[in-house]
């Protein structure tokens, strides 16, 4: 039985985001604006589709969210004020107070690092706030804590790369 060796050798060829996807400052992002669910089906459904909820690690992460947003949501020369919910991949589900990253794969980080909150959040109002959002408008976009129920839009990401199911959004 003769056995070939094949070898493809790809020149030029650059990661790229799935289709329907942005890029943005190296990673890749789905903004879900048509569907709003709670934290744990927002989670479910990037999972689902080979993705996983959105994680901001760092200021310039943030901006770059901040500019989809703007881009998807801001209509020029309107006054009037926007103000979306997005869910985040965070929460304080283990110990009160000590917010995590969620992953894809079921494992959580710590979050030491880059944070958002608006000025006293976490509050954990009502003993009932355990996952983390960004609440945008055109002037800023803070995090908060909220109830894991509401219904909120939500971003799937992904690195450049990355082979994902069809999501839909």
């Amino acid at each position: 039985m003769d056995k070939f060796i094949i070898l493809l050798f790809l020149t030029g060829v650059h990661a790229q985001c799935p289709d329907g996807f942005t890029t943005t400052g190296g990673s890749c992002y789905k903004l879900m604006t048509h569907i709003k669910q709670s934290w744990i089906d927002s989670r479910d459904y990037c999972i689902l589709g080979g993705t996983q909820l959105l994680q901001i690690d760092s200021a310039d992460e943030q901006l770059a969210i901040e500019g989809l947003l703007n881009t998807t949501f801001y209509v020029p020369g309107d006054n009037s004020t926007v103000r979306v919910e997005i869910w985040l991949a965070a929460g304080d589900f283990l110990a009160e107070n000590e917010f995590r990253w969620f992953n894809a794969d079921g494992s959580s980080d710590l979050i030491t690092g880059y944070t958002n909150y608006a000025p006293g959040e976490p509050n954990n109002r009502g003993y009932i706030e355990h996952c983390v959002e960004i609440q945008f408008d055109i002037h800023s976009a803070m995090w908060y804590d909220n109830r894991c129920d509401d219904r909120r839009n939500f971003i799937c990401e992904t690195s450049l790369g990355s082979n994902v199911n069809n999501i839909i959004g």
